[in-house]
């Protein structure tokens, strides 16, 4: 790698590779093979995650830490703590050096083989986390490892269709959840333009469906739900095809159509039903009272949201919670229960906001606002409102 080093390339670069190569030079072979490994990784790594991508056949698991650990003393490897966790990484310079070592080596395409099913396995295993008590712990999970679910996507778009759709089926709950809804979108098109395996399209299609939520598309959300439903049936996935109905009905709501939206959400709820999808059986039963809701029939509404609730505390998910709360809000204002409409504002804007997107969170504020002034509160609503909006200037 050093021979034929461009003469034309600036000082400083050709000193920090000769420092490279002097500090590789003095590494075992075990540290050697662990050091090209890492390279593999984006924006950090626990210790678990190196002993899932970073070994080879030969190396004995235990030994992975005291040779990390040596890693670390030669400064090719940084360690940091935080949260109780130990974290470590590789600056950037040193890693595209590991990673031309690697490929050189001819070990990136297994390398990296392992590095997209390592991420594919915690993201399918966070999926069934994101609707229960620990859902906070695992979105931020999600999050710090964000770098490295990106680099397992963009290699998985390249080279492994099925784990591309697996993990846009896993992710789109986090994607939506922490802000990352944009990205989630262009990765959900760039997957369809894929061959994919006929079995795994309609995940994938509706990835491209709730992403295209996100982002005002009400279009591309009909034409995408549409798309999904059909080829779930087709397929005989049960599941995707309740989510397609699901979002069916949200869209029709928003066009009006209160008949159609009440149909496919009845439809889909009674599937999530059966199928114990954690999560939705409160997320249909919160659209349905919003269609009854929004057509008058309020004691329906109540009753649906009510049932809602319930649920939703007693899997501790604070999404179907606030998202809930919200609607009894509206309802006690409309008869008056400012007091009561304030409370449930409150609980509902605190939970958003460990949760998140941001632009629920606004919405909610905005929702207190009302509240506020609803009760005389009238510099708390003005407050509130200013938050709001400054909120959404972020999203």
């Amino acid at each position: 790698l050093t021979v034929g080093w461009a003469r034309d390339v600036p000082e400083r670069q050709r000193t920090m590779r000769a420092t490279l190569d002097w500090s590789y030079e003095l590494l075992s072979e075990d540290e050697k093979a662990l050091f090209r490994h890492l390279s593999v990784f984006a924006g950090g790594f626990t210790l678990e995650s190196v002993e899932a991508i970073g070994t080879t056949p030969d190396m004995v698991t235990a030994d992975v830490l005291e040779l990390l650990g040596r890693l670390v003393e030669q400064s090719l490897v940084t360690a940091e703590t935080g949260g109780g966790d130990e974290r470590y990484g590789m600056l950037e310079p040193v890693r595209q050096y590991a990673r031309d070592l690697l490929g050189a080596r001819g070990e990136a395409p297994e390398a990296q083989r392992r590095h997209a099913h390592y991420f594919l396995v915690l993201a399918e295993r966070a999926r069934s986390e994101l609707r229960r008590p620990r859902q906070v712990q695992w979105l931020e999970t999600l999050e710090r490892e964000n770098a490295n679910l990106r680099a397992a996507m963009g290699w998985s778009l390249d080279e492994d269709f099925e784990t591309a759709s697996r993990l846009g089926w896993a992710l789109w709950g986090f994607w939506v959840l922490r802000d990352h809804q944009r990205e989630g979108y262009q990765l959900a098109r760039a997957l369809l333009a894929r061959d994919i395996p006929a079995a795994m399209r309609p995940r994938a299609v509706f990835t491209a469906c709730i992403t295209a939520w996100t982002q005002g598309d009400l279009d591309a959300v009909e034409s995408y739900s549409a798309e999904a439903l059909e080829s779930s049936r087709r397929s005989g996935d049960d599941l995707c095809a309740a989510y397609a109905l699901w979002a069916m009905g949200v869209v029709a709501m928003n066009r009006g159509d209160h008949a159609k939206a009440t149909s496919c959400l009845q439809e889909s709820l009674s599937i999530f039903d059966r199928m114990d999808e954690e999560g939705m059986g409160p997320m249909a039963r919160f659209w349905l009272g919003t269609a009854a809701f929004t057509q008058g029939a309020q004691d329906r509404a109540v009753a649906l949201f009510e049932e809602a609730l319930e649920m939703a505390r007693k899997r501790g998910d604070r999404i179907a919670t606030y998202s809930t709360l919200f609607n009894l809000a509206r309802v006690a204002l409309a008869g008056g229960e400012n007091a009561e409409a304030d409370r449930m504002l409150r609980e509902a804007v605190a939970l958003s906001a460990e949760v998140g997107p941001r632009a629920n969170v606004a919405y909610l504020l905005e929702g207190l606002a009302a509240a506020a002034e609803a009760l005389g509160e009238f510099e708390r609503s003005a407050r509130l409102i200013g938050e709001a909006e400054g909120l959404l200037l972020t999203v």
